[in-house]
């Protein structure tokens, strides 16, 4: 096995920033002894885990929702049958 196939492989992009975020980007790789490729690494994947982890929580929050609406539409037709026996 070649050592170029152990590795991740990684792809070059170009990143518009405004100049004060690239000055701020360029301060904090200089306090933390970080490339500048790291910290935007770090930046994006925890932005991107959180968004997952917020679509997941909708997702879930939409199928409870789901569960329950069938629920109370299974109880109001087994309401609707007793009042239909009743009358």
């Amino acid at each position: 096995m070649k050592n170029d196939d152990r590795e991740p492989k990684t792809i070059t992009c170009a990143v518009r920033l405004d100049l004060p975020l690239y000055q701020r980007l360029r301060d904090t790789s200089k306090k933390t002894h970080q490339n500048m490729s790291d910290i935007l690494r770090l930046g994006l994947i925890k932005q991107l885990d959180e968004t997952r982890k917020q679509f997941l929580i909708e997702e879930i929050a939409n199928e409870k929702l789901e569960s329950e609406l069938a629920q109370v539409q299974k109880l109001k037709g087994e309401l609707q049958d007793l009042i239909k026996k009743h009358a």
